[in-house]
């Protein structure tokens, strides 16, 4: 397989997930998410239009007067980092809100497939290593995610910093995802970005499919745990595939 086929296929693990969400079998562990996620989202739009109205009252007032021509270039690039701020935030309080349902669902999709899901820690013990391993996941999205914010600063950068911004939530929200079959087995966190790291391109085709689907208003109260099916699917299939290609080696 090619390195951009790679990339192609990464990003349709989240249509796959989304048509496996509306088998019986999976249908009602949504229900509890999908709700979640719609409660979430109506606070945080009242939210972002009150914090919108005062960051753009900022950026006025940070301009000197005889810059007033760059707001025609900055506002659109402030409104759409905003943007992807907001959704980002409603995406990661709805995944930790979500993780006794998200562990389920991963565990549920390998018994959907025909699967028999791997002989690891019960959904209580799948839950509380989830918690356990949240702090983690949570710097490594907050540091990395923070890193690229003096981009926005830098003149010329920052023209592109909102779509270095975009690749770096993507990627963020793929391991965030990925990590839920792989705690249901007991694996660290560490070990998921390993798996990321030699899966590069696919896991950023995942990851960049996941991130456009959160910005798209509604049909993100089902992204997230579609987000869920598609890293459990990947998860598996490259586990096969590595297993597969191990056993063909011994031979």
């Amino acid at each position: 397989m090619t390195m951009p086929s790679d990339f192609v296929k990464g990003l349709n693990y989240l249509l796959r997930g989304i048509k496996l969400l509306n088998t019986s079998g999976l249908r009602r562990f949504v229900i509890g998410p999908v709700l979640v996620n719609m409660l979430l989202f109506a606070f945080g739009i009242g939210l972002a239009i009150d914090l919108f109205d005062g960051a753009l009252i900022w950026l006025t007032d940070f301009l000197p007067d005889w810059l007033d021509w760059l707001q025609w270039i900055l506002w659109p690039l402030f409104a759409l980092s905003l943007a992807l701020l907001g959704f980002y935030t409603f995406a990661l309080l709805a995944t930790l809100i979500g993780l006794p349902f998200y562990g389920l669902l991963a565990e549920r999709t390998l018994v959907s497939i025909g699967e028999k899901p791997t002989e690891g820690l019960t959904l209580t013990q799948s839950v509380l290593y989830a918690l356990k391993n949240e702090p983690k996941k949570l710097w490594y999205v907050l540091s990395r995610s923070l890193a690229c914010l003096p981009l926005f600063l830098i003149p010329g950068v920052n023209l592109l910093a909102p779509a270095i911004w975009f690749l770096v939530v993507a990627w963020s929200l793929a391991l965030e995802y990925l990590a839920f079959p792989a705690e249901n087995e007991g694996i660290s966190f560490a070990q998921t970005r390993q798996f990321s790291s030699q899966n590069r391109l696919l896991t950023l085709g995942f990851g960049v499919s996941v991130n456009i689907g959160i910005l798209i208003p509604i049909a993100n109260f089902v992204v997230l745990p579609a987000a869920v099916v598609g890293a459990t699917l990947l998860w598996q299939e490259q586990q096969q595939s590595r297993m597969s290609h191990s056993s063909t080696a011994d031979l």
